[in-house]
């Protein structure tokens, strides 16, 4: 066991299954570091040994408060060391774990979690994808989260280490493209980073399974509802999340910034929202240009403005209860949207000098009056306003018939998200009159659940063939470059695999044979002479002459 390295006094500080991390004391500066190292048996892995130079390279360019600081990088006998900024406190995962719950308040999870995305931000400024993104890689110190270990970080500009049969990070915080061994960028950043924030909000993993196709399986079908298991977090974040872990990556943000303004808006949205509840203001009726997004399992949220009116003369009191049906928007980004709301068809009539009071009453010997003319009077009939909202609502179940079927169309066509947002339109609509349309919602919300399923399954199939797809193209490089054992040995394991596909096992089974065809005709050249246990005389010589 080392008791130096370089100008650093050591002591052994952790150690896992790659390697071992040393708490070291320069002899001149005085200054601590934590010193990273391969373990032995380790050290002599040429792509380990290159990993380990490339998270040297990607980290040591990096000067943020939030990312652990590169102080020296050391050769040594053969070994490397990494010597870095040691840093006072745990991982994000030890702090986690010692929660009662394991979970964070949203006041204390979200400004860390937004110097985590500051990092993220500077990372990708860089054009360096960290790729690891996970609780155990952020530290928590009195100054706040750094970002650490760059150990699998991808240089936009520097060649690969790993190819596409391997697939490098931690599952439970991989992205799709991860897990499916594509092409990554930024975007891999942002969805692991949102899963790190439902651990810290949730107190558990979203993802759970222990296997790899059913981690992939779990990703198309998507996170839990967060709000299920805390629920009195934003709407706002919610969506943000929503949007940051999509399966598809053009579907999430572009950029950690975009996503960190959209957390920070959806957490003061929900602030904002709930006085706006307070104030008794109601939302104006025209539909949103966005579809809305919401939840399967939510309910219309509507609200019954109470107003109470008192005072009728010195001993009289009235009351007056004014009804309006309210929904409130998903709060994203931006400010809700107003939508219309029923006037009250009760007759309410208002004296400026003394306020709110009772229509007169017929007095005896007195005659009622037939009109009054002031403006204080004005109120709509309630037949109007009967006859005016049946006619919404018929036009509004033509249109949501219509709608129906436009969904059923794109459903048929497998135009999954565009199924999505016409049902989005259509429970918008459904929602302006939630009695009036309850079997319609209840049928919308069937419907979702069919295009939810057909596309986890169009999905699920997707990935599995385009992971038969990468065995049999390695196969086809094996037999390209004339590894025939080691094409043989693939393709016999997929042809005997009971799972396979039948198109993927007949094309093994081709591969197979030409695998088999190679090896032949590679020693069919080669030819291997008889041999014969008779030993060969030499012929005996000539008699000699005498003299």
């Amino acid at each position: 066991m080392r008791e130096r390295i370089g100008s650093y006094q050591i002591e052994v500080l952790a150690e896992g299954g790659m390697g071992r991390v040393y708490k070291g004391r320069h002899e001149t500066l005085g200054r601590y570091a934590a010193i990273k190292t391969l373990l032995p048996k380790n050290a002599g892995d040429a792509a380990l040994r290159e990993r380990f130079r490339r998270e040297a390279q990607a980290q040591a360019r990096l000067q943020h408060p939030n990312i652990v600081t590169v102080y020296d990088f050391i050769e040594e006998d053969g070994d490397l060391f990494l010597a870095m900024e040691l840093v006072e406190g745990g991982s994000l995962e030890t702090l986690l774990r010692a929660r009662p719950r394991g979970r964070m308040a949203l006041d204390e999870a979200l400004p860390l979690f937004t110097q985590v995305l500051d990092a993220l931000a500077y990372v990708h400024g860089e054009k360096i994808v960290h790729r690891d993104v996970k609780p155990s890689n952020v530290m928590v110190c009195s100054s706040g989260a750094k970002l650490s270990d760059f150990g699998i970080a991808l240089l936009t500009e520097a060649p690969r280490v790993t190819t596409s049969q391997h697939v490098m990070g931690s599952l439970p915080y991989m992205s799709p493209e991860q897990l499916e061994a594509k092409n990554i960028d930024l975007r891999s950043d942002i969805y692991s980073a949102s899963l790190v924030l439902f651990r810290m909000l949730a107190g558990r993993p979203a993802y759970e399974a222990k296997e790899y196709l059913a981690q992939i399986h779990e990703r198309l079908a998507g996170p839990p509802d967060l709000r299920t298991l805390v629920p009195e977090l934003p709407t706002g974040l919610c969506e943000a999340l929503a949007t940051a872990w999509h399966y598809d990556r053009d579907q999430r943000f572009s950029s950690v910034v975009a996503f960190r303004e959209a957390l920070l808006s959806g957490a003061a949205g929900f602030l904002a929202s709930a006085a706006i509840a307070s104030n008794d203001t109601v939302v104006d009726g025209d539909a949103p240009t966005e579809p809305l997004i919401l939840a399967d399992d939510a309910e219309p949220r509507g609200a019954t403005a109470v107003v109470a009116l008192v005072i009728a003369g010195a001993f009289v009191a009235a009351v007056t209860v004014l009804v309006t049906q309210r929904k409130t928007v998903p709060f994203p980004t931006q400010a809700p949207r107003l939508a219309s709301v029923q006037r009250p068809t009760t007759t309410i009539i208002f004296d400026p000098g003394v306020g709110p009071i009772d229509p007169p009453k017929p007095v005896p010997n007195h005659p009622r009056p037939q009109e009054n003319k002031s403006p204080l009077f004005l109120a709509p009939r309630p037949d109007d306003s009967e006859a005016k909202r049946r006619r919404e609502i018929d036009a509004l179940r033509e249109a949501i018939a219509r709608g129906f079927e436009r969904a059923e169309r794109e459903l048929v066509a497998e135009n999954f998200t565009a199924a999505i947002r016409e049902l989005d339109r259509t429970a918008e609509m459904a929602q302006r009159y939630p009695a009036d349309f309850q079997q319609a919602r209840e049928q919308i919300a069937a419907l979702r659940d069919r295009v939810i399923n057909a596309q986890v399954a169009a999905q699920t199939r997707k990935a599995q063939d385009a992971l038969w797809a990468a065995q049999l193209a390695q196969i086809e490089d094996d037999i390209r470059a004339e590894r025939w054992p080691e094409a043989e040995r693939f393709a016999t394991r997929i042809t005997k695999d009971p799972q396979v596909p039948a198109a993927v096992a007949a094309h093994a089974k081709k591969l197979l044979q030409q695998a088999k065809d190679g090896r032949r005709n590679a020693f069919k050249d080669i030819h291997v002479g008889t041999t014969s246990n008779t030993p060969v005389r030499k012929p005996s010589s000539p008699p000699r002459k005498e003299r």
